[in-house]
């Protein structure tokens, strides 16, 4: 999980699971500032090529996101990806 928050959080992402590791789960939710762009860009992510990347939006209890399972992406490569298909979102509004 602290490698997907520091890769984040350097793509310019907010993360709102807590940073230290005796107070998060394997669950990463973070967002790019509003419910709306983050469901665009979750949307953009399980359509992205060559594979689609598997994230879900999520609102509950006040924090809005998109929730990252670390279980699921347990490879550095895998979170690459992800980060990648992120930052080009940020730039480009594709993945």
């Amino acid at each position: 999980g602290g490698y997907l928050i520091a890769q984040l959080e350097q793509a310019g992402c907010k993360v709102l699971t807590p940073v230290d590791v005796n107070k998060r789960h394997g669950l990463i939710v973070y967002t790019n500032g509003s419910l709306d762009k983050d469901r665009e860009v979750t949307e953009a992510l399980t359509m992205a090529n060559p594979k689609p990347i598997r994230v879900s939006t999520c609102s509950l209890g006040g924090i809005e996101g998109i929730r990252v399972a670390t279980n699921f992406f347990n490879t550095k490569e895998d979170i690459d990806t992800l980060v990648a298909a992120q930052k080009s979102f940020n730039e480009t509004g594709k993945c």
